[in-house]
């Protein structure tokens, strides 16, 4: 989902949640929500509104094209809407959409880091052995350098689903240092996730299989479906997850199951590894940018070098 949108939508659940807790019906809320959204938004709000008020339940309305939320979201206000549980699951998937919002401009940043350093360290071999004075006055030039840069963008934009989308690049990339702790912290904030149905009121198998059919992460994905197998023998989810998740994780699961209220450590955990991820991604921001920075301005000189260069042979003498 684009970053624009999913402001939209979290300001959108905030507000919604917000009536709904002060006593307002839903179609109320809806009318009254939103109301600083963008005009698509609104009017898509305003079309689900006249749905609701013909009878359909609130998921359905919203469900109607053009969709404005994913299938989790949607699946989740259908259950909390049963259970009574809306306001509850509307912030909480605020707090949730906020979260990756924040993280997803980090990814960004990043990502933008890590191409510009690549490109600029393939870029300065050539400009250092360049010999032509006219190496820039060539078109194909220039059309290559908008061509790397539209990549640049597209790849920067991309970047926080990368590892999500080949099991075994994951793999490989969890052993790295910084890098595999990232994966980890995202792969832990899926998985926490599986509050929101136990807050509505399902069982924890059912819960475990919707967590299991909408988590992008595969590893994690290949993990749940050993843990359903064991959960629908009777196993706790800790010992079914043994060995598999991170020894905090565990901890706060199997807490959780004991106290009956497992629901909660999973928030807990979320706030852990949200602060752990935040913490992750300002280091490798602090360390990428100066030197995405030194690589551009080296670009730079020795472009200018070339550019003055090929004025100055271009002067009479």
């Amino acid at each position: 989902m684009a970053l624009d949108s999913l402001i939209e939508k979290t300001q959108f659940l905030y507000q919604f949640a917000t009536l709904l807790n002060t006593g307002f019906s839903v179609q109320q809320s809806l009318t009254l929500a939103g109301q600083n959204c963008n005009a698509s938004f609104r009017q898509r709000l305003q079309q689900a509104n006249r749905q609701v008020d013909q009878g359909q339940d609130l998921s359905s309305a919203l469900a109607a094209p053009p969709a404005v939320f994913d299938d989790w979201t949607l699946t989740l206000l259908r259950i909390a809407e049963q259970s009574g549980a809306l306001a509850e699951i509307c912030h909480q998937l605020a707090l949730a959409d906020d979260r990756h919002h924040r993280h997803s401009r980090l990814y960004f940043s990043l990502g933008f880091s890590v191409i510009v350093i690549i490109l600029g360290l393939l870029a300065l071999p050539i400009l250092l052995l360049h010999e032509s004075d006219n190496f820039l006055s060539h078109p194909i030039v220039w059309l290559l350098g908008i061509f790397l840069l539209g990549l640049l963008l597209a790849i920067a934009n991309q970047f926080p689903s990368f590892p999500f989308r080949n099991e075994k690049v994951q793999q490989e990339l969890s052993n790295l240092p910084i890098v595999g702790q990232i994966i980890q912290a995202r792969s832990m904030l899926h998985l926490a996730e599986l509050a929101l149905p136990l807050k509505c009121g399902l069982s924890l198998l059912v819960a475990v299989e919707l967590i299991h059919d909408q988590v992008p992460d595969l590893l994690l994905r290949s993990k749940l479906q050993i843990a359903l197998h064991h959960l629908r023998l009777g196993t706790p989810l800790s010992q079914s997850l043994q060995g598999k998740l991170p020894a905090i994780a565990l901890q706060l699961i199997r807490t959780g199951e004991e106290t009956g209220n497992l629901d909660d450590k999973l928030q807990q955990m979320s706030e852990y590894y949200s602060r752990e991820l935040d913490q992750l991604l300002h280091i490798c921001q602090s360390v990428l940018k100066p030197i995405s920075i030194l690589v551009t301005g080296a670009v730079v000189v020795l472009l200018g070098v070339q550019t003055l260069t090929t004025l100055s042979n271009a002067l009479p003498k």
